[in-house]
């Protein structure tokens, strides 16, 4: 589905900065009903439902899709196996900048891992 829409070429500093766009949209129209953080529990759905996926293709299709299979693939630093593998650290890293803001508040724990998360998913994205 993400290939048919060109997400292979997809600028990935862009789409964390429309993740980052859209979660706040959500933040602000939702706020904290009910006690949920909606904005958070949609990016913890996407990235984990995301990440099962991903791990999936990785043991039963990357043979199937390069001629190489996992873990050789990572071993050999190979690029992305799919747009998706590539998309979700962006959606990620788009997502930390709110662990950063919400750590001004919370506490300086909380900004250190939105700081880590955000330098850990950019190293992914540009590598």
């Amino acid at each position: 589905f993400l290939d048919n829409c060109g997400a292979q070429s997809w600028n990935l500093r862009l789409v964390g900065i429309t993740t980052t766009f859209a979660l706040w949209m959500i933040r602000v129209i939702f706020q904290k009903k009910r006690g949920v953080d909606w904005y958070a529990l949609l990016h913890a759905l996407i990235s984990s439902l995301g990440s099962i996926l991903c791990v999936y293709l990785d043991l039963f299709a990357a043979e199937t899709l390069t001629g190489t299979p996992e873990p050789l693939r990572s071993c050999q630093c190979a690029p992305p196996l799919t747009s998706l593998h590539r998309i979700l650290p962006a959606i990620t890293m788009g997502y930390s900048l709110f662990d950063l803001l919400d750590g001004l508040t919370i506490g300086i724990d909380f900004a250190l891992h939105g700081l880590a998360t955000l330098l850990i998913m950019a190293f992914f994205c540009e590598h």
